[in-house]
């Protein structure tokens, strides 16, 4: 039996005409520079042989002064190329006789470098470059027209991590990113779940990007975990617009989108996206509004609620998509406030028209509640008494010196949460409550065929 409130969702587009349309904004004017590998050396003498540049030509580029990237180790492997930890670099000598001299500026950047013979070779792949590309240059232009403001600070602003600059040389394009972790705020949820206080802060910031790419006429189609980043130990914001796709309009009125085949995570993907076909189509905003309520699961459940959103692969999807979340939760190790527990299961309506819209989850009480409650004092609450902290179920109650001692292991994290979410101590330690309850206890559960 469906424990779901009756919510009437007015926002979901008119059943025809169903489109496709590409981004009709074509990628950044690339600057142009030159790459090679060269001696570094800085203005107090300091030299680094053999590292890898990027020069930005002032006259080439019509600009007042030439300037560069320092290109100090690759991260990891992307499509099409690497993404890599950069510097960006001020020339302030600079002669046909003498080796530039270079002073560092501001912090450390990200670079995607990519390379354009193989972007020339992506054919219809979903995970085209170029789709991303023309993804952020739509966005970067709504950005910098929306807000009198530089196009990095709206965008984080916005909670959406685009670009700063796009480059290009003979065999690379170069964009330019913001600083990022990708390991969102240096935890690992797999092995902590949040309490929802703080899932809360997270969540309102997410509701703030996805409502600026709605407002932008784009679909994102993969918020997940994997796409939530740290920006300069600041706030979390979201990334990676590889499976971004433009909402259709006409006369005014949101569109449907022709299926193109799966996209996102299978675990966040919307029902309409993992079971659709060539004949089938759905609504942009509706997917990422399912995918965002996956989200929040695994943020204070510390696992995914399902694996996959499909009737044939995933009996915990078939009943709780139907209705049967909080019997599920009653049946489970870990807790969820009632109030949250109506939040998703209208998140989870498997029929999009009666989905929440995304101005309906903003406005939702869970969403709106505002704690007034002694930071230690909820700590307390959430660890059980003693201030002792729980970091698995089957652990026993553990004393000071163990507190200590673990707190030392997640010193880094708590730090880093600490500045993300501008928290105490006692607020940061809210995180660390409960361990990883396993997937198939859930499963188990949604089988028993009395829910």
């Amino acid at each position: 039996m469906s424990n779901a409130t009756n919510y009437q969702h007015s926002d979901y587009p008119n059943p025809s005409p169903i489109k496709w349309e590409e981004f009709d904004h074509p990628e950044d004017e690339l600057k142009t520079c030159s790459s090679y590998a060269a001696t570094i050396t800085f203005e107090n003498g300091q030299t680094y042989h053999g590292e890898r540049i990027i020069h930005v030509d002032a006259i080439r580029n019509n600009l007042q002064s030439h300037y560069g990237y320092w290109l100090q180790r690759s991260l990891f492997e992307i499509e099409y190329g690497a993404l890599w930890q950069a510097q960006r670099l001020e020339c302030i000598i600079s002669s046909p006789d003498q080796a530039p001299i270079w002073r560092p500026v501001g912090p450390s950047l990200r670079i995607k470098v990519m390379e354009l013979i193989r972007l020339a070779e992506e054919g219809e792949s979903q995970f085209r470059p170029s789709r991303e590309l023309s993804a952020l240059a739509h966005i970067q232009k709504n950005l910098t027209t929306a807000n009198s403001q530089d196009g990095l600070q709206n965008s984080l602003e916005q909670k959406i991590v685009t670009h700063i600059e796009a480059l290009c040389d003979d065999w690379l394009k170069y964009y330019v990113f913001p600083e990022f972790q990708n390991d969102f705020l240096g935890m690992d949820v797999a092995h902590f779940r949040f309490n929802e206080d703080v899932a809360r802060n997270v969540v309102r910031q997410l509701i703030t990007a996805v409502e600026s790419m709605q407002r932008f006429g784009v679909s994102h189609r993969d918020v997940c975990l994997d796409n939530i980043v740290n920006i300069y130990g600041q706030s979390v914001a979201l990334t990676d617009f590889l499976q971004s796709i433009k909402v259709p309009y006409e006369n005014g009125r949101r569109c449907l989108i022709h299926y193109d085949g799966r996209s996102g995570h299978p675990i966040y993907c919307a029902p309409e996206i993992a079971a659709g076909d060539e004949n089938s189509s759905y609504d942009g905003h509706a997917v990422d509004v399912w995918s965002l309520g996956v989200l929040i699961f695994v943020l204070v459940a510390g696992i995914p609620p399902w694996q996959f959103a499909h009737d044939h692969h995933d009996r915990a999807f078939y009943h709780i998509s139907r209705g049967s979340l909080a019997e599920v939760i009653a049946n489970s190790r870990f807790e969820m406030s009632s109030v949250l527990v109506d939040l998703l299961q209208n998140m989870f309506h498997r029929d999009p028209r009666q989905r929440l819209s995304l101005q309906q989850v903003k406005s939702h009480p869970w969403i709106e509640f505002s704690l007034e409650l002694d930071p230690l004092e909820v700590f307390e609450e959430i660890a059980g008494v003693d201030g002792s902290l729980r970091l698995g179920d089957s652990m026993e109650l553990i004393g000071q010196d163990e507190i200590n001692e673990a707190s030392l292991r997640l010193g880094d994290s708590i730090d880093m949460l600490q500045e993300a979410l501008d928290l105490d101590l006692e607020s940061s330690l809210n995180i660390v409550q409960g361990g990883f309850d396993s997937l198939e206890l859930i499963e188990g559960i949604a089988m028993d065929e009395n829910i």
